[in-house]
């Protein structure tokens, strides 16, 4: 019978493209947020999405994207992928 040795492997945190996006924090009505601005991959053109202090820090400790509770689907994936909603119509169409 061999020795084995178990041993935790933890995982880096998966790439998100929230991580490549610039952002400025603000104060509004004292909430904190932070705006993250990237390039959209598909359009080229600049997306904004403006999340909450709170639900970034939860983001932060979990790398759980669902974590941004109060956001859209489309603004979830923006952060995820770097395609805005306007890129992932021209890839995918709209519902009928």
């Amino acid at each position: 019978m061999s020795n084995i040795n178990s041993r935790f492997t933890y995982l880096p945190l998966q790439n998100r493209y929230i991580r490549e996006c610039t952002y400025t924090e603000s104060f509004d009505d004292d909430v904190h947020k932070y705006t993250f601005t990237g390039t959209c991959h598909v359009t080229g053109s600049q997306h904004s999405v403006t999340v909450l202090g709170s639900e970034l820090f939860a983001f932060n400790q979990t790398d759980r994207i669902n974590e941004f509770k109060s956001l859209s689907p489309e603004d979830r994936e923006f952060l995820i992928s770097g395609t805005s909603p306007l890129g992932w119509q021209i890839l995918y169409g709209t519902e009928s």
